[in-house]
């Protein structure tokens, strides 16, 4: 059922930003300016538009017809997950997102066939300064919606993003190992407060919902969050790339501080592996040791915790 939902959803933002895109490709001043919109169009419509959908979710519990800026908002919310995708695998070094290769890479492959020096480097640049411009449209569109509040509160949960990636990139330069509260609190700010909690809130806020409603909103989207977060790290470790999209094993070849890493550091021979940076060695070992079993457990956990929620909001 939210499968048709979100399909229905995502047809609505694909064709609103394509008129959006075909506006904006005039007003380029360079040949660069039209290739990084074309490349921007494309990664987002290989997306799944959850956020987006979740504009429209959050705005039906209010019960009220249409509203003509929800379309608006669900497309805002599709860039600013596209930049900030962008710059993601930036900074986790993926080549891959989405079956595809992530943007830096495009731009690398681009630039070898250009013959162009050091490739790698510039196709950073020019990736980052992609994720830039999804930002910039993004804040274009918001800035058309009457209601001030959206643009504040979007303001809000995406600085808490960037706050928490800097988190991240600390926990994965430092020998320190952080707590298993760290790192959840980290997932609640990377994932659930934004992926989840943020659209939600926007649709309800159009929608006027109540100050109780809300809260119940927060509450939902921070555990589902957190359990959305966790299966991505198992997807990181044990998925299949073709249907995932991503690298496997990259989480542990960057010594990134995710809760299997905690729970591997817990002991010498988890410890042993993980400097090994062996991908098949850390999965035999974290279902031998039940460790996958601890994920599972915190996922069903979080999991309740968004479905007590769930009965609480209209």
């Amino acid at each position: 059922m939210f499968q048709t939902y979100l399909q229905e959803k995502k047809e609505l933002i694909i064709a609103y930003l394509y008129e959006f895109f075909k506006l904006q490709k005039p007003l380029a001043i360079n040949r660069w300016g039209k290739d990084a919109i074309e490349r921007l169009e494309q990664f987002i419509q290989n997306g799944k538009m959850i956020r987006g959908a979740l504009v429209f979710l959050g705005y039906a519990i209010s019960g009220k017809k249409e509203h003509p800026d929800l379309i608006t908002i669900a497309s805002a919310m599709e860039l600013f997950q596209a930049g900030l995708l962008i710059h993601d695998d930036i900074m986790d070094h993926d080549d891959l997102r989405r079956g595809k290769p992530s943007m830096h890479s495009q731009y690398e492959q681009m630039l070898q066939k250009h013959a162009c020096e050091s490739p790698k480097d510039s196709a950073i640049s020019f990736a980052l300064c992609v994720g830039d411009l999804a930002y910039f449209y993004a804040y274009e569109l918001l800035a058309s919606i009457k209601d001030h509040n959206i643009a504040n509160i979007t303001s809000q949960s995406l600085s808490r993003v960037a706050q928490a990636q800097m988190q991240d990139v600390y926990f994965g330069s430092s020998n320190k190992l952080p707590t298993k509260e760290d790192i959840l609190a980290l997932y609640h700010y990377k994932t659930g407060d934004y992926s989840i909690t943020l659209p939600m809130t926007l649709g309800a806020e159009i929608g006027e919902a109540s100050k109780e409603t809300m809260r119940h909103i927060n509450l939902f989207g921070k555990n589902l969050g957190v359990a959305l977060q966790l299966v991505d790290d198992r997807l990181n470790l044990s998925g299949n790339p073709s249907v995932s999209g991503k690298p496997v094993g990259s989480d542990i070849t960057s010594e990134k501080k995710t809760l299997y890493y905690f729970l591997l550091s817990q002991t010498q021979e988890g410890k042993d592996i993980l400097q090994s940076k062996n991908i098949d060695r850390t999965k035999a070992f974290c279902q031998n040791s039940g460790i996958d079993d601890q994920i599972t457990k915190q996922v069903q956990f979080h999991t309740r915790e968004a479905e007590e929620a769930i009965f609480h909001i209209p």
